[in-house]
């Protein structure tokens, strides 16, 4: 009941934030001018991600008092609002004036060395057959490289209208079951609001969108996701569950960049080769990609379930059925693009 009233309070803080968010976004003349990377034909107004914000800082600030001190350390809980702030500002200064590469990986590499600081890092990684991986010293640069890499990937993928947002909201619920039933209460602070605040944005962001999330928005939330995996992973829940629960954004960008290293294309070049981009370019309208990606994430987030509580053969199979998720995907992708060109050429 507390979990449910969390969410709902959550929900209803963020569907006011962001339609004061996308005020304010118009009074800053925040604008995302489309060019060749871009999903939208249209200007369209950016920076949604402010709203989405002080959603999150309110549930989890109500998620702390109302489970109890139990259900979270102080010194992850000021952390991750450090690195978050940190990253929201980065964000901003994105939208506003593009940032340069360099000193937005730096801050990036900051803000996660600050949460792996306090929160500690991966300490091993859990695979059927094989059995627990222990990283050792690898834990610290391996868990700086996921949420750094985490965060990216996730504004990566905020490129159409509702994706990025439904995506979110989904995952992040799925992470707060998780640690329901693995007793890891340290994430249900986060996790419940986090889910509420970003289902909340779809009320501005759902195709035809009124406003981009912007990277004030995807980079907070992106790195959010990810320091659930890390903070999930010291209170029982398995890396790979959260893995799993984020497997979409993983796979499609992990695809891609493989794919452009095949083509030997640049990977820093704007570009639209994302699988959900490359539906979009087939005729799928914007909507009915967010809605097949947000099944997606239902799907991968179930199988992260049964991930927690399967034994050797069911693990197995999980993993099985994400890869082949994927695949499924990326084929129907072909197939369409074959269907297309006639000459398989974009397959």
């Amino acid at each position: 009941m507390t979990a449910a009233l969390l969410f709902l309070g959550t929900l209803a803080i963020g569907l006011v934030t962001c339609r004061w968010a996308l005020w304010l976004v118009r009074r800053l003349d925040l604008v995302d001018v489309p060019n060749e990377r871009s999903s939208h034909q249209r200007p369209t107004p950016r920076g949604g991600g402010l709203g989405i914000l002080p959603a999150i800082f309110s549930g989890a600030a109500a998620g702390a008092i109302l489970l109890g001190t139990g259900s979270h350390d102080p010194f992850v809980v000021s952390a991750l609002g450090i690195a978050v702030i940190t990253l929201a500002v980065l964000g901003l200064c994105d939208d506003r004036k593009e940032v340069r590469p360099a000193v937005k990986a730096l801050f990036q590499l900051l803000a996660a060395l600050l949460v792996v600081l306090a929160a500690g890092t991966v300490g091993e990684v859990a695979l059927p057959v094989i059995g627990a991986i222990p990283l050792g010293i690898l834990g610290a640069p391996l868990s700086i490289f996921w949420l750094v890499g985490f965060s990216n990937a996730f504004n990566f993928m905020d490129g159409i209208d509702g994706i990025a947002g439904l995506h979110a909201g989904i995952a992040a619920m799925f992470f707060g079951t998780a640690a329901a039933i693995s007793g890891g209460g340290g994430l249900l602070w986060m996790a419940i609001p986090l889910s509420g605040a970003c289902l909340a944005f779809l009320s501005v962001n759902w195709p035809p969108a009124r406003v981009f999330m912007g990277d004030v928005g995807s980079l907070p939330v992106g790195f959010l996701l990810a320091a659930l995996g890390v903070i999930g992973a010291r209170a029982g829940v398995p890396f790979m569950t959260s893995f799993l629960i984020l497997g979409p954004f993983l796979y499609d960008t992990v695809f891609t960049i493989g794919r452009r290293l095949y083509h030997r294309e640049n990977l820093t070049k704007a570009h639209r080769s994302h699988l959900y981009q490359r539906l979009v370019i087939l005729g799928l309208s914007q909507r009915r990609v967010t809605l097949l990606y947000g099944a997606w994430t239902l799907l991968t987030g179930l199988l992260g379930l049964m991930y927690l509580s399967g034994g050797t053969a069911i693990r197995g199979a999980v993993l099985f059925a994400a890869l082949l998720s994927g695949l499924g995907i990326t084929v129907l992708t072909g197939c369409l693009e074959q269907r297309m060109s006639g000459d398989g050429r974009h397959a």
